[in-house]
């Protein structure tokens, strides 16, 4: 729902945004979970006639555009300014910080249009509630697994529904009319989104599971990762998925402290739909995904963190041990045995070097998105 209000009034504000990881095995786009490592937006006001720029700090800082038009970030709210018939107010400046590592499957792109989306709402005042403004991620980035969990924060099952509700009508401003094509020529025009486009359910995890994340130094873009996945899957492969999911968000949910069993969760979180398809991506990812509790106590189960590269440990205790086992794999294989993986400047990858990788221990980040002023 849309309700609007007054135009920015100038003071800065600082949109937080959780980071994701998807699908957790068998969930494939259907489970996220928003995490304790956030990217910070901070728009300010100057006194200048610069208009919109863009500053960036973290990771990979070569490979993010300080182009308005081309950054993610601006570009988003641009586009949903102008599906309000709006322009971004100006001058203002978008500085980012981003720990979040780009291109590893841990929702950075998610991350920044929802960033963006919130960016434009905010200094517009264009009223947008969280439902609306999930809408228009959806509308952007496709996916509704990392961009719910980011938008609202936990553990969340969510989905896009096959018949949304129309969208509002559009009220051009005069200044937008004169002035958007030659501000943004390489912005495409941008239509409000059906409203009610996705739907979701925010689902409890116990507070004893921790997520051991393991990140390599190589991305793995999600359109290849996508592209090497069937058009049809087998019966038996989708009922196996089906038959584990359920099992998986009862078990991570319950209250029952008992419930959180490594045998059920291990078996659980194994995957016929997306896994097996990517693991010549990710080199030792076979090793990695074999990784039992039955040898590294503490350990629950093991993914892919969304797309890839990063692995996901789910456990209880032992993290250090864990994601130092995970980093080690990593360091026995090259990133040259990874088909079309993007290599970052400055990473060594080659047959008589290892993958550098490195771990953190994260918890689930118990709140979304988050806007603070002044």
């Amino acid at each position: 729902m849309t309700k609007r209000k007054e135009l920015h009034d100038g003071t800065p504000f600082t949109v937080s945004v959780p980071c994701s990881t998807a699908n957790l095995g068998p969930g494939f786009d259907v489970l996220g979970c928003g995490l304790g490592m956030r990217m910070s937006v901070t728009c300010t006001f100057p006194e200048s006639d610069k208009g919109l720029t863009v500053s960036y700090n973290g990771d990979s800082p070569h490979t993010v555009p300080l182009d308005p038009s081309r950054n993610l970030i601006t570009r988003t709210a641009i586009q949903t300014a102008a599906s309000f018939g709006q322009l971004l107010p100006t001058p203002m400046h978008v500085a980012i910080e981003n720990p979040i590592p780009l291109g590893r499957g841990l929702g950075s792109s998610g991350t920044a249009v929802v960033a963006g989306v919130v960016l434009a709402n905010e200094s517009l005042g264009l009223g947008m509630d969280t439902q609306r403004i999930l809408d228009y991620c959806l509308a952007i980035e496709g996916h509704p697994d990392n961009i719910t969990a980011s938008i609202l924060g936990g553990f969340v099952a969510s989905y896009k529904r096959e018949h949304p509700d129309p969208a509002p009508p559009k009220e051009e401003t005069i200044e937008y009319k004169q002035n958007y094509s030659t501000l943004y020529p390489d912005v495409p025009d941008f239509e409000a989104p059906p409203c009610n486009l996705g739907k979701h359910l925010r689902l409890k995890v116990s507070p004893k599971i921790k997520f051991v994340v393991t990140i390599p130094e190589f991305e793995l873009q999600t359109k290849l990762a996508r592209s090497v996945l069937p058009q049809e899957y087998p019966k038996a492969d989708v009922i196996f998925n089906l038959q584990r999911l359920a099992v998986l968000v009862s078990t991570l949910t319950s209250d029952d402290a008992k419930d959180i069993d490594p045998a059920v969760i291990s078996e659980a979180m194994h995957d016929r739909v997306h896994q097996k398809y990517r693991q010549h991506l990710v080199p030792g990812l076979p090793e990695i995904l074999s990784l039992s509790y039955k040898t590294l106590p503490g350990l629950l189960g093991v993914c892919v963190s969304g797309a890839g590269p990063t692995v996901l440990c789910l456990a209880t205790d032992n993290f250090e041990k864990i994601g130092q086992t995970v980093v080690d794999i990593f360091g026995k294989h090259s990133v040259d045995e990874a088909p079309g993986y993007e290599k970052q400047k400055g990473v060594k990858g080659s047959k008589k070097v290892g993958i550098k990788a490195s771990f953190k221990v994260l918890e689930v980040s118990a709140e979304g998105f988050t806007v603070s002023r002044g």
